[in-house]
């Protein structure tokens, strides 16, 4: 990753990925190409909305896009969005929630996806 800018209470980060894999198995009843590939750019904006002593609140805005190949099927272009706000109440509790939209390509059709997400993370 590398970071664009960093402000009092704000960063832009750029994070590209780059992912291949092959796979010997077939006729399994689960998504398994016999190989595949994908380059991706995501930007994630990070916003301080809130932070007093140890608690701080902040919201997260991811975009990517990128182009998924598989054996057998074209190339085909991908994006998804993703906001979430993150909440610590201390350095051990922290509470997370929000939404992703996504396209996620399988045997070269896009499928559009929504994802909800919550999650609490105690730390010892």
């Amino acid at each position: 990753s590398q970071r664009l800018l960093d402000i009092p209470h704000f960063t832009l980060t750029a994070r590209p990925e780059l992912e291949a894999s092959q796979n010997s198995l077939q006729g399994v009843p689960y998504f398994n190409p016999k190989n595949d590939r994908s380059v991706n750019l995501t930007l994630e904006a990070e916003h301080l909305l809130y932070r007093r002593y140890e608690r701080s609140w902040l919201q997260r805005l991811r975009v990517s896009a990128g182009r998924y190949a598989q054996s057998g099927f074209q190339a085909v272009g991908t994006s998804g969005v993703a906001y979430e706000q993150v909440y610590q109440a201390d350095p051990s509790l922290e509470l997370r929630w929000g939404i992703a939209l996504s396209q996620p390509v399988y045997d070269g059709r896009t499928e559009r996806q929504t994802t909800w997400f919550a999650g609490v993370t105690q730390r010892f």
